[in-house]
């Protein structure tokens, strides 16, 4: 029953219990310590005592951080110095050095878990390196701690003892202890002191086999520093051991022969095969399964605890070895690989274990000697490459995960060697290998091994992929199979620039009965290949900038026997051709070309191809750069060249192709600087097409110029689907994650949030039928709407046929703000030409359905404002005052598109543009401040009495904007 409580007043004080106590953490002192230490007094008292307790505590405690941050105090405390920073003179007294060394870092190489040890060997490391090594502080400040001295203590604190679990702590506590010792600039001063480490690291060895591998570990990346004499004696003395014929002795010759080839050894000779050593395979075989021998218990799970284990260091000793040594090595190679890895590892009947171990050896031994053209392609073994490629297809084989970094580590070594590009494809693609390797891994390995092929190997790589179509290589089937494969490959290396490798990806698409009988191509495999051209075209002039390869590949095709043009249109080709090879021989006689001569050309190319590739439209198309041609050479015709380069640009930014929107913005550029406002306007009036299936069909009308065919495109077996990077949803997820930065600033009252709330609610339920569609996909839906309209009136078409008109006009729109974008980038003091186009993009802003096409138009417009007050006083300078009366006549005409929407975006995009005009106005006269504000009292009029909406931050901003002016204090 429980007891009655006690007043408050009366209650005795609460006894503390072991659940209202916090018990106290350990680490919470050690912090403590490590935030203040300052240094270690020369006489300390029994808070510093405490102190240095708790901080080589915190070196031996199994929290890094603990560690790491330990190891720099007392490092820089001892020696002055801790990681490569610049060192001090270190403070301390030689007897309180040595006491340091005696009661705490010596004790704890013996004591503790491994883990925990590894801050004392960080600390030793330091410390000996200062004394003995380089900085030799032994001699100029503790002359009682010599190397000698400091041997002796190690041993004296690491006795060896009898089989305990103490001796292994000794025996762990001297192995790191002397690889403290080991390191290359203790050594160097003086070679007699390796000959006294060595029997300690043999005698280690013998006694402890667990320790016997990180001995020889230490003893083989020694035995690479020391000089001939030193590092025969050390073969020597390993050979009079009981460890002469282990892999660990293996391992000590081949890292002394990197660096003395001529060194001879009384167990081992040269060269390194079994053959020179017949029991060398069965070592090899024990030094790959010893860690699963051991491990007996984890194997019963499937040895997954043990599959990933560190390989024994003699496979990298061998790999490094046979990656030096040349390629007159590969039978001395295959002696060890065959017998060891391809017949034991992967064998038929091996367990996973065996495989797991069989691919890390492929792995390192890849790296070590990826640059040798004979060895690497020959490790790519029958067994191996089966078992990679059958454990790499399917994720629900054990091995699948270590194919796939297999695979990884393939591509990696193609990224860090280039040259090793030829002997991987050669191993993978080769007789061992699969052609279609791809295919069969469901991977893109190939693929990102191209990318990285050097030009002087480019001749070799076409050779091997053109190897399985030499006569007698396989049935039709096969060989219909190889063509495709060949088509891709030929894809890959053309993207990265190959003009080799484009010109014959050309031949394969153009070429007549001879070459489809030899490749076994079909029809389809043709029609993916002129697909594959166009991206590739794309693919190499976005990674390198250039378009020099599109012409030269047009100029060299010959399509006549394969493509039937009827007489007027094999006119304008040959006029066409000859105007392309004629433009590129003026650019190579231009020391640095000429960016002009260059665009002119690429709308040839284009062109041509599209018309050899049978595109609806290219006659069209063709027919227009051909007059513009003509056109811009003379500077005369009823329409200006200026007007005619955008009405031959639209087709290309209409039609679904990444290459088309490339060579579009890249000519669009060129020009830019020659535009004229006429030109601009034909442009942005194209954004005032309705985004539906009226506005659909008057898009192909405008486009096609009365061209009723359709206005798709063969699309079978395409691939461009992937290269559409630049559809509208790329740009409109940009301006996602700027929403919130992109708002306006006003009062932020309730209502107002509540308002901005509901308005993007409303736009996003617009734009759910604008959501994003690849340019494959746009292809494929033109030929159900033109049927459609042929039946079917605009307000009466099927939703579904709706939705894809719309998302298709909303792309159209999304690439012709593409190339407004680059033409206010690059020409942003050209009000002549920009501020025109401002009614029409406010226009967009207030009609499309949209919300992330405005929010793309209103940052555009408020980057551009930025960029023109930067740009305004060399503007003020090249106008002269001029355009006063236009500019005010283009707000006039800003103002008109006002009151169709109620929306803060769209309010802070106007106010972007009216103000950017404003400011220019103001720049010329600022007298003209007045009739601005006038003109937008006379909106705010407007917008009450004829009942229109617009959101009332466009006069806030408005108001700010007219104050600054009136005070000076205007931004510039």
């Amino acid at each position: 029953m429980a007891k009655k409580r006690v007043a408050s007043g009366e209650e005795a004080p609460a006894v503390p219990t072991k659940r209202m106590r916090r018990a106290k953490n350990p680490r919470d002192g050690m912090y403590k310590a490590l935030d203040n230490f300052v240094l270690f007094p020369d006489q300390p008292d029994y808070e510093d005592h405490q102190q240095e307790l708790a901080l080589y505590q915190a070196l031996g405690h199994k929290t890094r951080d603990l560690q790491l941050r330990a190891s720099v105090v007392i490092s820089k405390a001892l020696v002055g110095q801790s990681g490569n920073e610049e060192p001090k003179e270190p403070y301390l007294t030689e007897v309180e050095f040595k006491r340091h060394l005696e009661q705490h870092l010596f004790p704890a190489l013996t004591t503790g878990h491994a883990v925990s040890r590894e801050g004392t060997f960080r600390v030793l490391s330091k410390v000996f390196s200062a004394l003995v090594g380089e900085r030799a502080l032994t001699d100029s400040k503790y002359p009682s701690l010599s190397f000698d001295e400091l041997l002796s203590s190690l041993v004296r604190h690491t006795t060896l003892a009898n089989e305990s679990t103490a001796g292994d702590d000794h025996d762990m506590g001297r192995l790191l202890g002397v690889r403290c010792l080991v390191q290359s600039d203790i050594l160097s001063k003086d070679p007699q002191r390796w000959r006294q480490l060595l029997p300690l690291l043999l005698e280690l060895a013998i006694k402890n086999s667990q320790l016997q591998q990180a001995c020889g570990s230490i003893i083989a990346d020694s035995v690479q520093t020391l000089g001939e004499k030193d590092a025969s004696f050390t073969l020597d003395a390993v050979s009079e051991t009981s460890i002469a014929k282990s892999a660990e002795s293996l391992a000590i010759w081949v890292a002394a022969l990197q660096q003395h080839p001529s060194l001879k050894s009384k167990t081992w000779s040269k060269p390194v095969s079994n053959k020179s050593a017949p029991g060398l395979s069965g070592l090899l075989k024990d030094s790959a399964t010893k860690v699963l021998n051991e491990n007996s218990s984890a194997a019963a799970d499937n040895g997954k605890a043990t599959w990933t284990s560190p390989l024994h260091f003699v496979w990298g000793k061998l790999a490094t070895y046979f990656g030096k040594i040349g390629e007159d090595s590969l039978r001395e190679f295959m002696s060890i690989w065959t017998p060891v890895v391809e017949e034991y590892l992967f064998a038929k009947n091996a367990t996973d274990l065996q495989k797991a171990r069989g691919f890390l050896i492929f792995q390192r031994m890849l790296q070590g000697i990826a640059a040798n053209k004979t060895l690497a392609p020959a490790i790519f073994t029958r067994n191996f490459m089966s078992c990679l490629q059958n454990h790499a297809a399917r994720k629900d084989r054990h091995l699948h995960t270590l194919a796939m970094e297999t695979l990884a580590v393939i591509e990696n070594v193609a990224a860090a060697e280039p040259k090793s590009v030829l002997p991987l494809l050669q191993g993978l693609l080769g007789v061992n290998g699969s052609y279609d390797f791809e295919q069969r891994t469901h991977s893109k390995t190939i693929e990102k091994i191209m990318k990285h092929t050097r030009a002087e190997d480019t001749k070799a790589v076409l050779s091997l992929l053109g190897a399985p179509f030499k006569k007698g290589s396989g049935g039709k089937d096969r060989l219909s199979a190889s063509g495709n494969s060949y088509i891709l490959y030929l894809y890959y290396l053309a993207s990265s620039g190959s003009s080799a490798a484009m010109e014959k990806l050309c031949s394969l698409a153009f070429g007549g009965a001879d070459v489809t009988s030899r490749y076994g191509l079909s029809d389809s495999a043709k029609a993916t290949c002129k697909t594959q051209i166009e991206s590739a075209f794309a693919k190499a002039s976005r990674a390198t900038g250039k378009f020099d390869h599109i012409c030269q590949a047009v100029a060299s095709m010959k399509p006549d026997s394969v493509v039937e043009l009827n007489e007027e249109v094999a006119s304008q080709q040959k006029q066409a051709l000859k105007s392309l090879k004629g433009l590129l021989k003026k650019q190579e006689a231009l020391p640095e070309g000429d960016d002009v001569l260059q665009a002119v050309a690429l709308l040839h190319a284009v062109a041509l191809f599209q018309v050899y590739s049978l595109a609806t439209g290219a006659e069209t198309l063709l027919a227009g750069v051909n007059t513009f041609a003509e056109t811009f050479e003379n500077e005369e015709g009823q329409e200006t060249w200026q007007i005619l380069i955008v009405k031959v640009l639209l087709p290309m930014v209409h039609r679904p192709s990444a290459l088309g929107r490339l060579v579009a913005k890249h000519v669009f550029e060129c020009f830019a600087p020659k535009l004229d406002p006429e030109a601009m306007l034909v442009l942005v009036e194209r954004l005032e097409f309705s985004e539906d299936m009226t506005g659909y069909s008057q898009l192909l009308e405008d486009i096609n110029a009365g061209d009723d065919s359709d206005d798709g495109e063969d699309d079978s077996g395409s691939d461009k689907g992937s290269d559409d990077e630049e559809a509208l949803g790329s740009h409109l997820q940009d301006m996602e994650a700027e929403k919130e930065k992109k708002k306006p600033k006003h009062n932020g009252k309730k209502a107002e949030k509540e308002e901005e709330k509901k308005e993007e609610e409303e736009d996003e339920e617009d734009d759910g039928l604008g959501s994003d569609m690849s340019d494959s996909e746009m292809m494929a839906m033109d030929d159900t709407l033109v049927a459609a309209f042929k039946h079917l009136s605009g307000a009466g078409a099927d939703t579904a046929e709706a939705k894809e008109a719309k998302t298709f006009v909303l792309n159209f729109k999304s690439r012709i703000i593409d190339l407004v974008e680059a033409y206010l980038q690059s020409q942003p003091r050209n009000t002549t030409v920009i501020f025109p186009t401002f009614p029409s993009l406010v226009a967009l802003m207030a009609r499309t359905s949209s919300s992330d096409l405005r929010a793309r138009t209103v940052d555009i417009l408020t980057r551009y404002r930025k960029r023109f007050l930067k740009e305004r006083k060399r503007w003020v300078e090249e106008s002269n005052g001029t355009d006063v009366k236009e500019n005010l006549a283009v707000l006039e005409a800003i103002h008109d598109e006002m009151g169709s929407r109620d929306s803060a975006k769209f309010a802070k995009g106007a106010s972007m543009a009216c103000l950017t005009v404003a400011a220019a106005v103001v720049a010329t006269d600022k007298d003209k401040i007045g009739e601005l504000n006038r003109m937008h009292e006379r909106l705010e009029g407007e917008m009450k009495g004829k009942r229109r909406k617009l959101h009332k931050s466009f006069f806030e901003t408005w108001t700010g904007y007219q104050q600054s002016v009136c005070n000076g204090t205007e931004q510039t």
